[in-house]
């Protein structure tokens, strides 16, 4: 089947130019992983102390960095590292939801949000802090923290093609906490955004809160911190 082949071959030449890309634009180049990394790219989950918008401590996370360095991540380099922290170092289970959630997450994110960005905006936002399943000081765990340098966003994913209104009050419970959390907060604003991966072209704003669509999640995330969030 020499056209199926030759498809195939394709695909595979497109999908390693998408992400050489994605490296060279946020500036980072590929690195060989030693064998004890188990595929995980420890390189990339630099401590936040490191960023200017990050100058305290917080709870653990599953991945943590800066949205440069998401960006030059694979999706299994990204899913491995999230099931190695949650499972060795956070000890709890890995349930299937679980991961066809974080498989919507980083696909929403990379292809649809920050990869939609223009170079200009871009060159800014790849600078700011990005924390996946950070454990708060009640236990509970957001999908994505973004941290910049007035605003703390907050965001939930919910794989749904309809709204249910308790997932607005849970996020609207985890900015609470973070509001109150004065290590991490530090007096920026909190702001949350609920994205439903199963909705089409859809972003309203309900008491401070944006719910909206996956393909909408770029436009709620500009905004709330602009074209330059490090101004």
């Amino acid at each position: 089947m020499p056209n199926l082949v030759q498809s195939k071959q394709q695909n595979v030449s497109q999908t390693e130019s998408m992400h050489t890309f994605f490296m060279d634009l946020c500036g980072l180049s590929e690195t060989p992983q030693s064998p004890e990394q188990d595929g995980v790219n420890l390189e990339i989950r630099a401590p936040f102390e490191q960023s200017e918008a990050r100058q305290c401590d917080m709870g653990p996370t599953c991945w943590e960095g800066t949205i440069g360095e998401f960006m030059a991540l694979d999706r299994g380099t990204f899913m491995t590292s999230m099931k190695t922290t949650l499972r060795e170092e956070l000890q709890q289970p890995i349930e299937s939801a679980g991961l066809k959630s974080w498989r919507d997450c980083f696909k929403v994110l990379k292809y649809h949000t920050f990869g939609q960005l223009d170079r200009k905006s871009f060159a800014s936002w790849k600078q700011l802090r990005i924390a996946f399943e950070c454990v708060l000081p009640n236990q509970r765990r957001p999908d994505v923290l973004i941290f910049s340098k007035r605003m703390i966003v907050v965001i939930e994913f919910k794989r749904r093609d309809t709204e249910y209104a308790g997932f607005l009050n849970q996020l609207r419970s985890y900015c609470r906490t973070i509001t109150q959390w004065e290590e991490v907060c530090q007096g920026r604003k909190v702001r949350g955004i609920l994205c439903y991966t199963g909705l089409k072209t859809k972003h309203v704003v309900q008491r401070r809160r944006h719910i909206g669509s996956g393909d909408k999640l770029k436009e709620a995330l500009l905004t709330l911190l602009g074209g330059d969030p490090q101004a």
